[in-house]
């Protein structure tokens, strides 16, 4: 059997992530709505911080177009 060492030969992998619906929200707001935007981390490093496209005053947000 041959033995892979992945710390002398790491391997590059690339991840797709679609977000398209936000399903059973919970409203954070006093009117019982939220303003949802994406924001996705890995590793505790932010990699999508998406606030200035958030949606107003809903609890059924649809992130895909």
């Amino acid at each position: 059997m041959v033995q892979f060492d992945y710390n002398r030969n790491p391997i590059t992998l690339k991840c797709r992530l679609y977000l398209i619906k936000a399903l059973l929200y919970r409203g954070w707001d006093q009117s019982g709505k939220a303003d949802p935007y994406i924001k996705i981390a890995l590793n505790n490093d932010t990699i999508i911080d998406d606030v200035k496209n958030k949606l107003q005053n809903t609890l059924e947000p649809v992130f895909g177009k």
